[in-house]
């Protein structure tokens, strides 16, 4: 009977040897060195995910998901229909689209772990930027900011929204303009947050430990242990204790101490999903802190940083700075500067100057990164994807789910 069963065994751990090897490998394949591979299974992927996530829908959501639909069916016909209410619903779908483009940039922000597309520094930060130079350029607040005829200055002023000459007041009129727009985009950095919610708590549920769940623990067990034995100097001993006491209070302080960690520009953050949802805090408590952290108080707090950093004389004070150590770096700034006030006064876009050398390499730097960031999420998917593929095979052969957690020996 052992040598009937031997060879059975046998053939089944050449089986699980085999498959865990390509299970190695499709880690390690990218659309470089495996190009058809990893576009075949990125489509496959994304496929599956569109349908699982209709089927979720209609199956728990399809009253909210007809609702909305409806919504958008009456929306639709409201801004074909003629009639006086013509222009109150384009200026509404123009002001939804605006703001989804900016929820949108918040989301890829967030998502990805800490591996997003920082669209703050690439998008939102310039253009604040540009709508600070514009109210100073102008003298107003009174232009246009998306569209054809944006960021022309007016040829008439109104009173109503000239720029005033205090620093506070003018402040918050540059404020004002972008506020919308910083809004949006901290709500979409809330809601790139919950994904890694909703699978830990979705594991934790159901008796089981997500993979990156245990990677945190993982990592906060060998930081706690490098912070009490002092390893690796001061700054790594810091950093270890504070993902140390993040991880704790953000399990027991609940609403509060998420808002704390969201409110301030905090790279450790991105544990804060995997951590809430793995002890089960409530959807609404972890989301609403976070959303008011980070839309309300963090994204305000970088708007109002990046207007004073742009502001008038905070640029003449830094090219003073400058001119006392490469003059002729101050003089390329200082024309780049007065390139980009001329576009502010050309009657349309169409008459604007061309686009100054420090315009265009800012262009090819957004171009680089997204590019990068695409091509990162096809490569993971793609990988996720073979490799969950692979820990299905293996479960069958071994007969019990991998994801189940080992039984400690007593």
């Amino acid at each position: 009977k052992i040598f009937r069963i031997t060879p059975k065994m046998s053939s089944i751990d050449k089986e699980l040897e085999k498959i865990n090897r390509l299970r190695r490998e499709a880690k390690e394949k990218t659309i470089w060195n495996s190009p058809i591979t990893v576009l075949v299974q990125f489509l496959e992927a994304t496929f599956v995910w569109i349908v699982k996530t209709f089927v979720w829908i209609f199956k728990f959501h399809y009253l909210s998901f007809g609702i909305l639909i409806l919504s958008a069916f009456s929306l639709f016909v409201a801004y074909h229909l003629p009639g006086n209410h013509q222009q109150f619903v384009h200026g509404l779908v123009t002001d939804m689209w605006i703001g989804g483009y900016w929820m949108v940039l918040g989301i890829l922000s967030s998502v990805g772990l800490g591996t997003g597309l920082h669209t703050f520094v690439l998008y939102l930060g310039p253009f604040i930027a540009k709508v600070t130079m514009a109210a100073y350029t102008c003298g107003t607040t009174d232009f246009q900011t998306h569209g054809e005829d944006s960021f022309i200055c007016p040829t008439t002023l109104n009173p109503q929204y000239n720029l005033s000459p205090d620093i506070l007041h003018s402040l918050w009129q540059i404020l004002l303009v972008v506020q919308f727009e910083a809004l949006m985009w901290g709500i979409g950095t809330a809601i790139g947050e919950l994904p890694p919610y909703f699978v830990a708590r979705a594991a934790r549920l159901a008796g089981e430990r997500s993979a990156e769940m245990e990677e945190v623990e993982q990592e906060m067990k060998e930081t706690a242990e490098s912070a009490s034995h002092n390893q690796g100097g001061k700054i790594s001993s810091i950093i270890a204790s504070i993902k140390v006491k993040m991880f704790s209070l953000l399990g027991n302080l609940g609403f509060f101490g998420i808002l704390l960690f969201a409110s301030i520009p905090n790279p450790l953050f991105d544990l804060a999903g995997i951590t809430c949802g793995h002890f089960l805090v409530p959807f609404w408590t972890f989301f609403g802190a976070t959303a008011i952290g980070k839309a309300f108080i963090k994204a305000h707090i970088q708007t109002i940083f990046v207007i004073v950093l742009c502001s008038d004389r905070t640029v003449k004070f830094a090219l003073e700075m400058i001119s006392l150590v490469a003059p002729s770096l101050k003089v390329t700034i200082e024309e780049a500067i007065t390139k980009q006030k001329a576009t502010f006064f050309a009657a349309s876009h169409s008459h604007a100057p061309t686009k100054s050398w420090l315009g265009t390499a800012w262009d090819m730097v957004l171009i680089t990164m997204i590019l990068y960031f695409l091509i990162s999420i096809v490569n993971s998917t793609a990988q996720n994807h073979m490799v969950h593929k692979y820990d299905i095979q293996i479960e069958r052969l071994k007969g019990e789910p991998t994801s189940k957690p080992q039984k400690k020996k007593q």
